[in-house]
């Protein structure tokens, strides 16, 4: 089960999304005989360019949180508490050390693999291995609600 191919995903869709909204700048009834078509599409070329940083911004940050997750998601501890069915215990000890690490996940849930998340906020789901590499949980790291908004403020166009 390969679970990373989700984040670029995400975020193509995320930068579709942008460039959709960002292209209805420009007045519909504009035709290529227009004056203002130069214009438009300048507008059109500077949204593309946003939108394609924001989806490259989004990527990065969703595979910085793809590898933190995976790195406290495969501690041994973790996976043996999950063998003993004390799944509190290690969904406990995930929520400390990742928590702590990173304020911006709010919270960590684990699941069974077979489990289907259901959240109505941002949320990464991370694949937890026993030694065998068998995937014997998920780790579910939930994010703040205005996460991709905080993300986006850190394009800079221009000069301000």
């Amino acid at each position: 089960m390969e679970l990373k191919t989700s984040i670029p995903t995400a975020a193509l869709v995320i930068g579709i999304l942008l460039t959709g909204y960002l292209a209805l700048s420009g007045d519909s009834k504009e035709t290529s005989a227009s004056p203002n078509n130069d214009a438009i599409n300048v507008v059109r070329t500077k949204n593309d360019i946003v939108a394609a940083l924001a989806q490259q911004l989004i990527e990065k940050q969703l595979d910085r949180m793809f590898d933190l997750g995976t790195k406290y998601a495969s501690n041994p501890r973790v996976a043996a508490l999950i063998q003993e069915k004390r799944w509190d215990d290690a969904q406990d000890l995930l929520n400390g050390i990742i928590i702590e690490s990173n304020g911006r996940i709010t919270r960590v849930t684990i699941d069974s693999p077979a489990a289907t998340s259901k959240t109505n906020i941002p949320a990464l789901m991370v694949p937890i291995n026993d030694t065998s590499g068998r995937i014997i949980g998920l780790a579910v790291l939930q994010f703040k609600n205005d996460i991709f908004l905080e993300w986006l403020k850190e394009i800079k166009i221009g000069n301000d």
